[in-house]
């Protein structure tokens, strides 16, 4: 074994039709990530399902007022409001497909029976608010006749932010209701006026989550409230608001998803702003999870010829150095849920295809060693030759 970049002549038969390298990297079907979640979505769904709603929202309150995250940076007490939601909105968007209004919001009251019978207690209210969007969302998505899906979107979207203005987020010292403030933004009136206080506020509350300025960023594209101009402003206060936590990183967090929703927005960016916040990132957060999803960002939906716009091929080069610095084993669920860069590209189905992803674009990072017969490893000093 020789280290990473070490080079060695081949001779001139080998070189004539060398066998083609192999890539050698641990491929996890199940991540610390992947499994974090998995756990605190089954205990949600479990305590939902044994009628425990006290212990539920204590939990839920708990995490929240901890901050606590999963390894890859979701937040712990949404996805316990997740998985207690689960059954609810499973059964009542089956009555959305069905047109069936009725059945639809009869699961979402169930659980507000449930929450009165607490008095208002706000990890519970968090399982509601958030089924009450997640219904809203899917009349406005799965109703054959748009009129009735606008209602349907606009009535559980009111009825969310009503549920809302029973809490101030930052007395109940509360994240997740704060997040939630921000997700019922599509449906209010005079939203624009108001979202980046909103987001001012959740950002205040929990900086180290990413997945808030991310959600900020997503609603600073021109199909929201903004435009890509307002995106890169955006980023750039974020930046300065979490600067003692993530350096430059929240310039790369806040814009993660509006790039997932249209690339094209990476034309609007400061690639240097980006790339120093990509190093901090990782200097900040070194785990696996968020390796994974840089690279996927950098190496899959960014991936472009040389005749992509200069500030798209400054961003997407960065997936050599994270590769080579810092991936040490893939996740293929990661690079299953990072957009396609072709629009019309179907849907991935699943871990195969994430690692089907991950190989071939750590295959055209080593092209020219595999071609030439070397094999490359990963391992947890980095990677080197065989």
């Amino acid at each position: 074994m020789r280290p990473f970049g070490q080079r060695v002549g081949l001779s001139p038969e080998a070189a004539e039709r060398p066998e083609p390298g192999q890539i050698d990297v641990p491929i996890l079907t199940s991540s610390a990530e992947d499994r974090a979640r998995a756990q605190a979505l089954a205990q949600g769904r479990h305590l939902a399902r044994q009628q425990d709603w006290a212990e539920l929202g204590a939990l839920i309150r708990a995490a929240d007022s901890a901050r606590a995250l999963t390894p890859g940076g979701a937040s712990v007490a949404e996805l316990l409001a997740a998985g207690a939601r689960e059954d609810a909105v499973s059964a009542a968007c089956a009555a959305v497909g069905r047109s069936d209004a009725d059945a639809a919001s009869r699961p979402i009251s169930d659980l507000r029976d449930e929450l009165d019978a607490l008095s208002l207690d706000h990890g519970v209210a968090l399982v509601v608010v958030r089924a009450h969007l997640d219904l809203g969302a899917a009349w406005l998505r799965q109703a054959a006749d748009r009129r009735i899906g606008r209602a349907g979107f606009h009535t559980h979207f009111n009825a969310a932010r009503k549920l809302l203005d029973a809490f101030d987020p930052v007395e109940a010292d509360a994240a997740s209701l704060a997040a939630a403030r921000c997700a019922v933004l599509p449906g209010t009136r005079g939203a624009a006026a108001r979202v980046i206080d909103d987001y001012d506020d959740l950002i205040d509350l929990d900086p180290r989550c990413a997945r808030h300025l991310s959600a900020l960023g997503r609603d600073m594209m021109p199909d929201r409230f903004g435009s890509h101009a307002a995106l890169h402003e955006a980023a750039c206060r974020s930046a300065a608001r979490t600067a003692d936590i993530w350096g430059m990183g929240g310039y790369v967090w806040t814009c993660l998803d509006a790039i997932a929703a249209d690339p094209s927005c990476v034309g609007a960016l400061d690639p240097a702003l980006f790339v120093e916040g990509l190093h901090d990132i990782l200097a900040t957060r070194p785990d696996q999870a968020v390796v994974n999803r840089l690279a996927a960002l950098t190496g899959f939906t960014l991936a472009c010829g040389p005749d992509a716009p200069p500030a798209h091929r400054a961003i997407a080069t960065s997936f050599c150095w994270i590769v080579t610095d810092h991936l040490r084993e893939v996740h293929p669920r990661v690079w299953a849920a990072a957009p396609s860069p072709v629009a019309t590209a179907a849907p991935a189905d699943g871990p195969e295809t994430g690692a089907a992803r991950a190989l071939s674009s750590i295959g055209r990072l080593f092209a020219d060693d595999l071609a030439a017969g070397r094999s490359v490893r990963a391992g947890p000093e980095g990677w080197t030759y065989a």
